[in-house]
């Protein structure tokens, strides 16, 4: 049995647009389970927040990059090697035509210094036989980060089983599904604007409500309650015979208005919750029932205005943003960058391994999806690692990738979140033990 080592990296950005919450606690709580569940050795743990601990590395890029270096540098056969990144993922269109989807997948460290695919199949491509690199991404758009890595469970936008007409027109094929995503993300972004507005008209009527109340329900019931009172003495001065009847009558119209205008009052209010109850309730449909939370995506437009602030260069586009890396990263640029730009990219000594066979990848939706990150009293957690977790603490060890995926996405509906986690690995490796060694063959 070899070592078990691992990396954990929790981005929260605090301070930023993009802050998240429970990233930094997703690191913290893996690394529990992994000392207490899974028999790792504290010293043989990288933990980088970005919490402003100073017991930890900020998880930069290259500070990610090279916890993992250092972890796989000093893998030997038999060893287990684990990754966990909950933060923002990010898709940036692929300067590059080797990526079908049109885009390339990303993580995104807190100096936004990119961490692309081919820095994963750089790190396997130094592997040593019969080591295992499992990683978990806590992000949107993780999917693509085990290049070439199969499909075991989900039903990701391009499948590459389904790539390629009668005729093999597999560019053709890929254009057409991305387009039909965009499209689906266009209606998302037309039903959350449409939510918006609903909102706004909840917010107007219950403004509505107020002013009624207050224009109804203060001096004017008063002056209403004084004319009745003058009523009831007029009904009094009059014959005694016809007294009670009058006096009964007067009564009764007094106490019909006060509860006319107090139902009225509450039927408005009652109509307004359950409008803005309903209104809740569509804002909901498509993403996350009852715990919305955080989408734990970078839009390409926040990382091009981020990369302007950081660099003070008010000409960074989306059509540049390699460019701009390059120049403000150098070396420490991630290898797709540096591959584009006509950087070092250096190889591993014995050629290319087959990266799908090497490693295993949980992803923490579906393309057509969002991870989430979701606020609470102990400051949060991300959907996937807090499904992770329970579901680990509640296995024995041995449990398999496809058992573990299988189980979160149960775990994480019933807790009314419609994320599914997407399991990507080699056929020999989708019912291997999670976090297990390989066999000497």
């Amino acid at each position: 049995m070899g070592a078990k080592k691992a990396v954990l990296v929790g981005c929260n950005y605090p301070g930023t647009p993009s802050e998240l919450p429970g990233c930094v606690n997703d690191a913290k709580n893996m690394y529990f389970t992994l000392v207490s569940k899974y028999g790792f050795a504290e010293d043989d743990i990288t933990v980088l927040i970005d919490s402003g601990s100073t017991t930890f590395d900020v998880p930069t890029g290259a500070n990610i990059k090279h916890a993992l270096h250092r972890m796989v540098d000093g893998a030997v056969p038999g060893d287990v090697l684990f990754f966990l990144f909950s933060g923002h993922g990010c898709r940036v269109p692929a300067t590059a035509h080797d990526d079908v989807t049109g885009y390339n997948e990303c993580i995104c460290p807190t100096d936004n210094n990119l961490i692309h695919d081919d820095d994963f199949q750089e790190l396997v491509d130094k592997l040593p036989p019969r080591v295992i690199f499992t990683m978990v991404s806590d992000s949107c758009h993780s999917g693509g980060l085990i290049d070439k890595a199969k499909e075991q469970i989900g039903d990701s936008f391009v499948k590459k089983e389904k790539l390629g007409d009668e005729d093999g027109n597999a560019d053709l094929v890929a254009v057409e599904t991305r387009e039909a995503y965009e499209d689906d993300a266009e209606a998302e972004e037309e039903d959350e604007e449409a939510d918006a507005e609903e909102e706004k008209e909840e917010e107007e009527e219950e403004e509505d409500t107020k002013e009624w109340a207050k224009n109804y329900g203060g001096e004017e019931e008063e002056e209403e309650e004084e004319e009745d009172d003058e009523e009831e003495e007029e009904a009094s001065s009059s014959s005694s015979e016809d007294e009670a009847p009058k006096k009964g009558k007067s009564k009764s119209k007094k106490e019909a208005k006060k509860s006319s205008s107090k139902k009225g009052r509450k039927g408005t209010s009652l109509t307004a919750a359950a409008t803005k109850k309903k209104g809740s309730k569509a804002a909901s449909k498509g993403t996350t029932a009852a715990k919305a939370g955080f989408v734990k995506s970078m839009p390409v437009e926040t990382l091009v205005n981020n990369l302007r602030a950081q660099t003070g260069r008010e000409d960074v586009d989306v059509g540049n943003i390699e460019a701009v890396l390059y120049e403000t990263f150098g070396e420490e640029s991630s290898a797709r960058v540096k591959k584009d730009m006509g950087g070092d990219v250096g190889a591993a000594e014995g050629g290319k391994k087959r990266l799908g066979e090497m490693g295993v990848l949980v992803s923490g939706c579906q393309s057509y999806q969002y991870s989430r990150a979701v606020p609470s009293f102990d400051g949060g957690y991300g959907a996937l690692t807090r499904g992770l977790i329970t579901v680990l603490e509640a296995s024995q060890p041995g449990i398999t990738n496809r058992e573990l995926v299988q189980k979160v996405r149960r775990f994480l509906a019933s807790i009314e979140f419609d994320q599914l986690p997407g399991l990507y690995c080699s056929d020999d490796l989708v019912d291997a033990p999670f976090l297990g060694s390989l066999a000497a063959s």
